[in-house]
């Protein structure tokens, strides 16, 4: 991989005045392809989508179907009715959440873990205690593997739905996913994939996995905000309730009762982030143009030589050594809180995350109270790993500790 071409098409890193960028779980940056298509929809072809015969419109209506096309592709899903637009990960996990449990009974059980974000936490304990499930949640080891004899013994038949993160935006860990898949599918449960750090960082293969349904945003994988995609398998799709109804999801609408639009449709209601959903799609063919493959083996490059020169630093303790892990570090710096770490980085012109990361509950089962996060993607550089090093070193002297 040519990294300095590759920078050059992000039109950020040449106008931040050198600043690390080392937040890539948080975002990814923006190539300009990305960024020209969206102010190229909003300069030169305004318009709603599947609505109007005018010419601009139509070609909206055949960019944003291209998107639909290009993400089967991306996640090898079988059908393109199985990819459906959402505005991201959290809304995609909340969707399937309330779908899927207007079929729970009361006692049923949805098995999550302790590294799960927020986004899939919130919705179910919410729902569990509208209907009355239970949510167990595996815990993890002191390297941030999860306990997969703990997930076995939680399966049984009143398991309905499982609901994990790929890989964990706190501890870099990458989950035996198709192995907790088949566990699920053994004992007749759903399975969800959170594959937010996954998209722009490795290739997803849904139909490799066996899930059946993955969530990813389009904002971490080199693409807008506020899009996201969920796919599911088409036969649970065809059997899951509309939740949500609107113009642009329906066939028919009479004043005593409404007929569905095939699917995807039945899941779009509304108008969509249109400019979003046709930068994604720019994003993804960019993202497969260079090669998923490549672009997983830059970053294990990456990983490579940043994680023995962190764990050289005895003023500093990484939470998160799973053997399978992504090139994700969080740390908690001795007698130095997040917040003090990040504000210095910051006059080293280093951009980190600090805080608690959407993961209250990983936190607290780490014993700790916030973590400073550096994570980085296939366009950050090795020098850019030796400043990330000698500022750390120079919190140490401010800080005196």
């Amino acid at each position: 991989m040519n990294i300095e071409a590759l920078r050059l098409q992000i039109p950020i890193l040449q106008q931040n005045d050198g600043v690390v960028y080392l937040d890539n779980s948080a975002t990814t940056l923006k190539p300009k392809v990305v960024i020209d298509a969206v102010s190229e929809y909003y300069s030169c072809h305004t318009s709603n989508i599947h609505r109007g015969d005018f010419d601009y419109a139509q070609k909206n209506d055949h960019l944003f179907d291209e998107t639909r096309r290009f993400a089967k592709v991306f996640i090898n899903a079988e059908h393109e009715e199985e990819v459906i637009f959402t505005f991201g990960t959290t809304h995609g996990l909340n969707f399937l959440a309330r779908s899927l449990c207007q079929n729970l009974s009361e006692g049923d059980e949805i098995i999550l873990t302790e590294m799960e974000h927020h986004a899939n936490i919130v919705i179910w304990q919410i729902l569990a205690k509208e209907r009355g499930l239970i949510v167990r949640y595996v815990s993890i080891d002191n390297d941030g593997n999860l306990n997969l004899d703990e997930y076995r013994s939680y399966l049984n038949e009143k398991t309905k739905i499982v609901s994990v993160i790929y890989i964990s935006h706190v501890l870099g860990t990458v989950n035996p996913i198709k192995e907790m898949i088949q566990m699920a599918h053994n004992n007749g449960a759903l399975f969800i994939t959170d594959a937010a750090q996954v998209a722009g960082h490795r290739k997803i293969d849904v139909r490799d996995i066996g899930t059946d349904f993955l969530v990813l945003s389009a904002h971490k994988a080199m693409g807008p905000s506020g899009v996201g995609l969920l796919y599911g398998k088409k036969k649970h799709l065809e059997k899951m309730p509309v939740i949500i109804g609107g113009g642009g999801s329906i066939s028919e609408v009479t004043l005593k009762e409404t007929s569905f639009a095939p699917l995807p449709y039945c899941f779009e209601p509304g108008t969509p982030a249109i400019e979003g959903v046709i930068g994604f799609g720019k994003a993804l063919e960019w993202l497969m143009d260079i090669g998923m493959d490549k672009i997983e083996k830059r970053e294990r490059e990456l990983f490579n030589v940043v994680q023995p020169l962190l764990k050289d630093l005895d003023f500093i303790q990484i939470y998160g050594n799973a053997k399978e892990k992504a090139p994700i570090f969080s740390f908690d710096f001795t007698g130095v809180h997040s917040h003090d770490v990040g504000t210095i980085l910051n006059d080293k012109k280093i951009a980190v995350r600090t805080g608690k990361h959407c993961a209250h509950p990983l936190l607290k089962s780490l014993s700790v109270q916030s973590l400073t996060r550096a994570s980085f993607s296939f366009y950050n550089q090795e020098e850019e790993i030796d400043q990330l090093i000698e500022a750390l070193k120079v919190v140490k002297e401010v800080m005196n500790v």
